[in-house]
């Protein structure tokens, strides 16, 4: 079954989207009640700063996602729904390894279970749309140059958050 939408209808999808993922960003770092080597930054005000820095950051690869996988790749329903999926679950990842420390990612090393998590769910991500339970969520298998494009998003999205962050943290004392 093909679903079909206008201009409109696909930015206020978007739009929505983008909204849901903000709002799901501020509501899980409000629940931590630290947060790497910040302490308690998040229960602070500046984390509504640190928020809509980084969420309007996510908020643009989003849209790129979406372009790349609608027009640049001209991706129909299966590989868009797939590759969205993909995408989404592994940026979580990524860049959190970048957002849970101010110093350069490589500098502070994360804990063991963070780091087993997160293998662990990339693992699972894939393992979902490459098994039986895939085809549940009309997920297809996307061809290695559309995982290149994914990948790449991937760490573009993470030096971009990196680079950032040290831009932020020079500029705002926290």
């Amino acid at each position: 079954m093909e679903i079909s939408i206008n201009g409109k209808q696909a930015i206020a999808i978007i739009w929505t989207l983008v909204a849901i993922v903000i709002a799901l960003i501020v509501t899980l770092a409000m629940g931590f009640p630290s947060f790497g080597e910040f302490g308690g930054l998040f229960g602070a005000p500046w984390q509504w700063l640190i928020m809509l820095f980084f969420g309007l950051i996510s908020s643009v690869f989003d849209i790129i996602t979406i372009s790349s996988l609608v027009y640049l790749l001209g991706a129909g329903p299966e590989l868009f729904r797939t590759g969205w999926f993909i995408e989404s679950a592994l940026s979580e990842i990524f860049v959190t390894f970048s957002i849970r420390t101010r110093r350069a990612f490589f500098k502070s090393r994360p804990s063991n279970l963070m780091i087993v998590g997160a293998v662990t769910v990339a693992a699972v991500t894939l393992a979902i749309v490459y098994s039986p339970v895939g085809t549940l969520f009309e997920f297809v298998p996307l061809p290695p140059w559309f995982l290149t494009l994914i990948f790449g998003i991937l760490v573009a999205y993470f030096l971009l958050v990196e680079t950032m962050k040290h831009i932020f943290f020079s500029r705002y004392e926290i």
